[in-house]
């Protein structure tokens, strides 16, 4: 918590363009429950910054996204 509040006072926020991106591009299509998406949402909400290992997760999640790559998260359709 408190790597949280410090990123806060040096000016960091929410990343909502990484998570807007996310969830247009169905990066949690599915997976609504899953404990970062959850996350994401509250500190969304709030506008606080992320967890390092959120935000990591997070921008591994935006950059698969970013370059096609279907993330682990999605259901595959047969």
């Amino acid at each position: 918590m408190d790597s949280i509040l410090l990123a806060y006072q040096s000016g960091y926020l929410f990343p909502q363009k990484k998570f807007q991106f996310v969830v247009v591009h169905q990066g949690f299509k599915n997976h609504e429950g899953t404990i970062l998406y959850q996350r994401c949402n509250l500190f969304s909400r709030v506008d606080l910054p992320l967890h390092q290992r959120d935000y990591q997760d997070l921008q591994t999640l935006y950059h698969q996204l970013k370059q096609g790559v279907t993330h682990r998260l999605t259901k595959k359709r047969d």
